[in-house]
């Protein structure tokens, strides 16, 4: 069964824009499946598709690293118009923060586990396997999350 929704890692979306990158086709591949299918985009709370009003800090990330034009935020746009970018809290309980904050080095990294632990889905695409894998077991066995790079995540769609 395809994918509900899914939460992608800015990363991802840089790579379609950088030729250098080893994940340019997976992630431009997966753009533009994504584009062609009914799974949403999960961003957290406060999302809006003009950046001046967004208060999501994803899409806020994805505003600011990804330039004008680039495939992912056409996803973005395009998404949004369809009503696919779900907005979902990014507020998990006392512990599980604590877990996450443990877990996750990076803190901007942390707002991705969040709302993918709240999502329908639970998965997190990302190519930052040094930010993550090293707690992929714990993020699995504790909340569900599963971590999978742009090819396997088309798989899935």
């Amino acid at each position: 069964m395809p994918l509900v929704d899914v939460v992608i890692d800015t990363d991802v979306l840089m790579h379609a824009e950088n030729r250098e990158s080893p994940d340019q086709d997976a992630s431009r591949q997966l753009i533009h499946d994504l584009r062609s299918c009914d799974t949403a985009l999960c961003v957290d709370e406060g999302f809006d598709a003009d950046e001046a009003r967004n208060r999501s800090g994803i899409a806020g990330e994805y505003f600011e690293h990804l330039p004008h034009g680039a495939l992912g935020l056409v996803l973005i746009y395009e998404c949004a118009l369809d009503g696919r970018v779900r907005s979902i809290p990014s507020r998990i309980d006392a512990s599980a923060n604590r877990a996450v904050n443990r877990l996750v080095w990076d803190r901007s990294d942390r707002k991705f586990v969040k709302v993918s632990i709240n999502s329908e889905e639970h998965v997190l695409v990302t190519h930052n396997s040094s930010h993550f894998m090293p707690a992929e077991s714990e993020l699995r066995s504790r909340f569900s999350i599963e971590l999978l790079d742009a090819y396997a995540c088309r798989t899935r769609l």
